[in-house]
This record gives C-alpha cells, structure tokens and sequence, in this order.
C-alpha cells in the first residue's frame, strides 16, 4: 500500500474480518484465534481505486504500479 501511495495510487484494507470486530465478536462470542484464515485475509486484502469515469490510462497506471509494488516485496 506504502508503495502505491508514493505513486499517487490510493488504496485501502479490501475486506475486515466481521471476527475482529466487536460488534460480531461479542454478539456471536467468537474468537480470532479460531479463525487464523479470516484475520489473514484481512491483512493481505487491498482495495484498488475503481470507478465509472476511470480512464485506460489511469487503469493502466494502476496495473503498473501494482505489478512494480508486487516485484519490490517478491
């Protein structure tokens, strides 16, 4: 995400796990630590900038600041 936003791409968390947050976890008494899968999904989702008026230059600008940030961490 670091990455991206240095390049002007703006990003954020793709999903939240509903067992990290209060709301679920105490209504349904449920623990993180018996879903490992679902906290790490949150960890490693990404939202990427989507809209109707975005142009094919600023999709293709997108895709290759994602694929550079993927080679840096790789």
């Amino acid at each position: 995400m670091l990455i991206l936003e240095e390049q002007g791409v703006s990003t954020r968390q793709g999903t939240h796990a509903p067992v990290n947050t209060g709301y679920y976890a105490d209504k349904y008494d449920i623990s993180p630590e018996n879903y490992p899968y679902a906290t790490m999904a949150e960890g490693l989702s990404l939202t990427l900038p989507l809209y109707p008026q975005m142009t094919e230059i600023e999709q293709d600008y997108v895709i290759e600041h994602l694929v550079k940030g993927f080679e840096c961490v790789v």
